[in-house]
């Protein structure tokens, strides 16, 4: 099948509609975005400044709680915590508006837009001041300290909220958190991750983090930052070029490679504890990814008496015992195991050129799945086990994609100059890649978010270069 027939049915079969359905007594209430196959406008929702239960001091109180945003540092800078309180209660409402806007399936109202400032929490909404908005769904909630908190302790605040549906005038869903303040962050991904849940149905994916590396050539270091763009750190890599980070599916380690001039290592490291430890794989290594019990990686591995034999091996992390997986004189590189564990997906060049193969988890019943013009590769399984996503290089282009897990209904996300390194959203809706394109310090690397309908495509800002993205599993919700 051509590339532009192939781009046209896989349009056609993947279409994403979604669209806006009244349900009977469901669960969280009436109003549900149903996600399958078109696309509509999105869904535009209410995210009303929050109201603070605790006094306010009124020389540092003149805070707009329905302002677009504030910068983190308000929640602690002011003088006073009711001062602090005022500013939260800005700027979440800010995060989970750019949360929900983000997703590509709602469209947050501008707060000047709002007839009245804010809503009482302990009352119902008057519904006549939202229906003229247009907005589906009314999202508000209340800040104040937490009156379970230790005696003396001002930075332990309870937040609480309400989501209402606005034409049938329903209650939805409402949560309550308690949190110290220098995490509200998190707060507002996860309340964001509830409404994207209760309105869609699916899994969310706000509350997580990327990894990924910056820099070019030999000054390159791993980084990680909430999935946002915030609370961007750098992990120290210790001697070597770092490259392929990987999260575990706990998301407490990491894998990944570093490259010198002596050889090419596998790391492991304890986000929590900040140990790292050399895997003590002596030969060339490629692309380690953890199994979904964790207890396990799956890698690439050419030993050093066989340089040039490159096959799929594991490794037990408890008994550090090895596990030989494929015997061929091809080149069999970035394997990836389906969420269940049963199967891996991998790339080799078995056929003459690079494809993609499925085997079982022991390495029995190989079967290639990958039969289109070009050269496949990095294939990476869905959370949801349904799809695998691909790079396909055709010439000088190279280009994202994903298909079913027989290599059926593929289609292409993006194609540049040079895109690589797919990874998942813990709910199987999103992928983050990178691309490169020359610049004059060398290539440079940007990475990108799409939707799997292929719509919704984003640039993901970093403060440098950015390559081999890893989406991190759920935070804790």
């Amino acid at each position: 099948m051509g590339s532009n027939t192939m781009r046209h049915t896989s349009l056609f079969l993947w279409m994403v509609a979604l669209c806006f359905t009244w349900h009977g007594e469901a669960a969280y209430g009436q109003l549900q975005i149903s996600v399958t196959t078109g696309f509509i406008e999105p869904l535009p929702v209410s995210v009303v400044g929050f109201t603070v239960s605790d006094a306010i001091d009124a020389s540092e109180g003149a805070i707009d709680p329905d302002a677009d945003a504030l910068p983190d540092t308000a929640a602690t800078s002011l003088s006073t915590p009711e001062a602090q309180n005022r500013a939260l209660a800005a700027t979440i409402p800010a995060i989970i508006r750019a949360d929900l806007e983000r997703s590509g399936l709602f469209r947050p109202i501008d707060p000047l837009a709002f007839l009245v400032d804010s809503v009482d929490f302990g009352t119902v909404p008057d519904f006549s001041n939202w229906r003229p908005l247009g907005g589906s769904a009314l999202l508000y909630g209340d800040i104040r300290r937490d009156q379970n908190a230790p005696e003396g302790s001002v930075d332990r605040l309870e937040l609480r909220f309400h989501l209402w549906d606005v034409f049938a005038q329903r209650y939805i869903m409402g949560r309550r958190f308690t949190f110290d303040r220098v995490d509200h962050r998190q707060i507002a991904h996860r309340i964001a991750d509830n409404i994207y849940q209760a309105l869609t149905g699916e899994s969310p994916y706000f509350n997580t983090r990327l990894l990924y590396i910056e820099g070019i050539g030999d000054a390159r270091r791993l980084a990680i930052m909430d999935s946002d763009g915030a609370n961007l750190r750098y992990l120290p890599s210790g001697e070597g070029v770092p490259l392929t980070p990987r999260f575990s599916p706990n998301q407490q380690s990491i894998t990944y490679l570093a490259l010198s001039d002596k050889a090419l290592r596998v790391f492991l490291y304890r986000l929590d504890t900040g140990i790292r430890e050399n895997l003590g794989l002596e030969g060339l290594s490629f692309a380690p990814r953890f199994a979904p019990l964790q207890q396990s990686v799956v890698f690439s591995y050419a030993k050093p008496d066989e340089p040039a034999n490159v096959d799929i091996w594991t490794m037990n992390l408890i008994s550090r015992r090895f596990e030989r997986l494929t015997r061929h004189p091809a080149i069999d590189v970035s394997p990836s195991f389906s969420p269940d564990g049963t199967q891996i997906a991998f790339s080799a060049d078995r056929g003459g050129t690079q494809q993609i193969y499925i085997m079982d988890a022991d390495g029995e019943n190989i079967e290639r799945i990958t039969f289109e013009e070009g050269r496949f590769g990095t294939p990476v399984w869905s959370p949801r086990g349904d799809l695998i996503a691909f790079t396909r290089q055709t010439g000088n282009k190279f280009a994202i994609g994903v298909m079913r897990t027989d290599g059926t209904a593929m289609r292409i996300l993006d194609e540049r100059w040079h895109v690589e390194g797919p990874t998942w959203s813990p709910n199987g809706r999103v992928l983050v890649y990178y691309s490169e394109y020359p610049s004059d310090s060398g290539v440079y690397g940007q990475l990108h978010s799409v939707d799997i309908t292929g719509y919704n495509k984003r640039d993901i800002p970093t403060p440098g270069s950015a390559s081999d993205p890893a989406w991190s599993p759920l935070l804790d919700n």
